[in-house]
């Protein structure tokens, strides 16, 4: 279970806006057959794009716990503390609420240092939904990976 302090930690840093320090590509590995992915069902003022989809997966060979905040167009939209255990993985976000010009993750494994990523940047222009998966990898690390629904 989270304390108060951790959760308070996490929105204190996003709210600092330090910049961007997590590992952004794009997901072209995970499985984008879905339509429920695309953003086509629904309408996204211009120069916004909806949130998917966002993941979390432990491929560690250890328990971990993940600590996220997101930010949609400076707002702090999510919250959260996940306790993952080997090789699982959970689904946080399948559909943010509502779309945004802007969204940030902020994300820290156990006790290391606060990692951010703009889900927004290296995504196609002409994109109306972006994808996120936060992948503790193999050796512990972490990567933050994001990419466009369709």
């Amino acid at each position: 279970m989270s304390t108060r302090r951790q959760l308070l930690a996490v929105a204190a840093v996003t709210a600092s806006g330090a910049g961007c320090l997590g590992a952004l590509g794009s997901d072209e590995d995970s499985d984008s057959d879905s339509e429920s992915d695309s953003g086509a069902d629904r309408d996204v003022p211009d120069g916004a794009v909806e949130l998917g989809e966002l993941q979390v997966q432990n491929d560690h060979d250890d328990d971990h716990r993940v600590q996220l905040a997101l930010e949609a167009d400076g707002e702090v939209g999510l919250l959260e503390v996940h306790d993952l255990d080997a090789g699982t993985s959970a689904t946080i976000v399948d559909r943010f609420e509502e779309p945004a010009s802007e969204f940030r993750l902020s994300v820290r494994l156990d006790d290391a240092e606060i990692e951010r990523a703009e889900l927004t940047d290296g995504v196609r222009e002409d994109a109306d939904c972006v994808r996120a998966l936060v992948r503790i990898e193999s050796d512990g690390g972490l990567g933050i990976w994001n990419g466009a629904c369709d």
